[in-house]
């Protein structure tokens, strides 16, 4: 019947999420209960699965590209397939990774323009992207 969320906190790398839940209404008598939701960093909500996924336009605002990622088989993996439909050579992801630069992509060429990127997904969940001039965070 009833559900409440503290703000999200971080600590010891993960997103903590403790709330609260009670099994009648608002007004009435119930039982409540304290529980805790723990979640990787920026693993909110991902697109998973198998199959091309193309993003609205977007303006690119560095030269980088960073992504969260988690694969679930050994042939899994998520790549950057496409840049306004013109074919790049990007490595595939093939490990859980948080904020992980995507190697040997350059898109200086595209700063300040908007761009729709298409990302092959194999078994795999994407969870952000970031356009990043900063240093890699892997986990």
């Amino acid at each position: 019947h009833v559900c409440f969320a503290a703000k999200p906190v971080t600590y010891g790398g993960v997103e903590r999420i403790y709330y609260m839940g009670g099994n009648g209404p608002h007004s009435g008598e119930r039982n409540s209960s304290l529980g805790l939701a723990v979640l990787r960093r920026d693993g909110f909500a991902s697109v998973r699965g198998t199959g091309n996924l193309t993003t609205v336009d977007l303006k690119v605002a560095a030269s980088t590209l960073r992504l969260t990622v988690d694969v679930f088989t050994d042939d899994a993996y998520v790549q950057l397939y496409s840049v306004n439909d013109t074919r790049v050579d990007a490595q595939q992801i093939r490990a859980n990774v948080t904020d992980a630069q995507v190697d040997d992509l350059d898109l200086s060429s595209y700063l300040g323009l908007y761009v729709h990127l298409t990302f092959q997904l194999r078994d795999a969940a994407l969870y952000t992207l970031a356009f990043s001039s900063e240093s890699a965070v892997v986990h």
